[in-house]
């Protein structure tokens, strides 16, 4: 600007002065992180006391360490309201409870759950006004569900309900957004430590099944290798050739440890998600008809499991592990005799568990199956509104990328590859029962609805979003200059 054009403004001056003193309203959110931190980091240290090993020393100094870092990530993404604080937390409260000794305090298993929900309060989240149909019907099932679970604790004693599935998907069912204002180099740095997380906890995973290993397979057990789908897709995302290998390598070592037919049935999941989403489908027909028939067919193996276990008899064979579909079968049946109305069955006003012969003894176990679990509780309406989550999540995410920047997009698809990765791995395995895999999986799907999602305090054209409202243009004259914008 030339002096001969330059006007002296005191409105300017007093508004570009007070943007300078105001306080950061960020500053003391980031404190509910670090309250975060520490009690994981307490979770560590007392794991290591209980164990009264000096391998699990180590182990709890090596996650403090890690917890440390965390921290600074996590503040620095909360203060640009980033939903990877929300990723970074749930992974770094799993790291926490390494030898299961978080589970003796009371409620501990909700442990990552509380992690969460306290940063999302953290990222100040505006509610979204408009109707969201994934919220909408997480919406429905956690207030029947949850209404279920607590008049049959609190009337009839029910010890297992579907409290541990529905209160994770509050996460869901709550239709909120932030207001990122997060730059292009901050978002991929970001997408990297998550994909780091997700390759040091599928590492955990593998070291779980190995003999003499000092970690607990009760938290890292099988059901959670459904996270290497963020430690490779992470890297692939982020366009970093060493982050995805660092996954690769890490799922490998995990699966040989434990050849589980998971991971199979984790890279069916990977190819439907990625024919709904990846595609630039010229109307909405299409992806809608896609995820109608990826729900339908869902709930179709679910329905008719001893298909599915009768086709993974030969993998078992050819990776020489034993093979349990006989027991698994004979759990679905007993799910199917104690339904009594396959509509709502009893609205989860039931336990949640059945009781069966394993070893020649009687013993209390979830029904390994999701679906059939919440069939269990809620009849077909509840399984089909438990799978139409998910299907209606994909076709959001998959409409998405002509509102939203390319980065965006594709985090979008890894962390809704990451929760539909879990879908299809609770065929035959109880995932979303336990409190800490259900957070993880509702995490990462309540993540891709946030990232397509607008901020309402600033809309810009071309998908761009911001975090606060710029401030007023200098000058006094009716042409403004316009202002960029970081897209991200």
């Amino acid at each position: 600007m030339s002096r001969k054009n330059y006007r002296f403004d005191p409105r300017s001056l007093r508004s570009e002065i007070r943007l300078v003193l105001q306080p950061d309203p960020h500053r003391s959110r980031t404190k509910i992180v670090a309250a975060i931190v520490v009690f994981v980091a307490s979770g560590l240290g007392f794991g290591a006391v209980v164990a009264s090993s000096p391998a699990l020393a180590a182990l709890a100094v090596a996650g403090a360490v890690f917890a440390g870092a965390t921290w600074l990530y996590c503040a620095d993404a909360v203060a640009n309201h980033c939903v990877f604080a929300l990723v970074l937390v749930v992974i770094a409260c799993t790291f926490a409870n390494f030898n299961g000794a978080v589970f003796l305090f009371p409620g501990g298993k909700y442990l990552a759950l509380f992690a969460v929900a306290a940063t999302v309060l953290a990222l100040r989240p505006a509610l979204s006004s408009a109707f969201v149909l994934p919220s909408g019907l997480a919406l429905v099932l956690c207030v029947v569900g949850i209404g279920g679970s607590l008049w049959g604790r609190l009337a009839s004693g029910i010890p297992n309900t579907a409290l541990p599935v529905l209160l994770p998907m509050l996460l869901v069912a709550v239709p909120f957004t932030v207001a990122d204002s997060s730059t292009p180099d901050q978002f991929r740095r970001w997408m990297k430590y998550a994909g780091a997380g997700c390759g040091v906890l599928i590492i955990l995973v593998g070291l779980a099944y190995t003999p003499g290993s000092p970690v607990s397979d009760l938290v890292f057990n099988h059901e959670k290798s459904i996270v290497f789908v963020g430690a490779i897709g992470f890297g692939l995302a982020a366009r970093s050739p060493s982050l995805t290998a660092f996954g690769v390598l890490a799922t490998l070592f995990a699966f040989i440890q434990n050849p589980a037919g998971t991971y199979v049935l984790v890279v069916i999941s990977v190819v439907v998600t990625a024919v709904i989403v990846l595609p630039r489908y010229r109307g909405p027909l299409m992806p809608a008809l896609l995820s109608g028939g990826f729900v339908v067919g869902l709930l179709l193996v679910a329905f008719n499991v001893d298909y599915l276990l009768k086709a993974s008899s030969s993998y078992f064979v050819t990776v020489g592990k034993v093979d349990n579909s006989v027991t698994r079968e004979n759990l679905y049946n007993q799910v199917f005799t104690e339904v009594h109305n396959p509509i709502v069955s009893r609205l989860f006003t039931n336990n949640l568990s059945i009781v069966a012969v394993l070893s020649g003894e009687r013993r209390v176990v979830p029904a390994h199956s999701d679906v059939l679990t919440m069939y269990l509780g809620g009849g077909v309406v509840a399984a089909a509104l438990f799978v139409g989550v998910f299907g209606a999540t994909t076709y959001a995410v998959s409409r998405s990328r002509a509102m939203v920047s390319a980065p965006r997009f594709r985090a979008a698809v890894v962390m809704v590859m990451v929760a539909n990765a879990g879908l299809f791995g609770g065929l035959v395995n109880p995932i979303v029962v336990n409190p800490t895999s259900s957070a993880i999986i509702f995490t990462f799907l309540a993540g891709a609805l946030v990232v397509i999602r607008r901020p309402c305090s600033l809309r810009v054209s071309g998908g761009g979003t911001t975090g606060s409202r710029l401030p007023r243009p200098i000058g006094t004259g009716r042409t403004r200059r316009r202002s960029t914008v970081a897209r991200s």
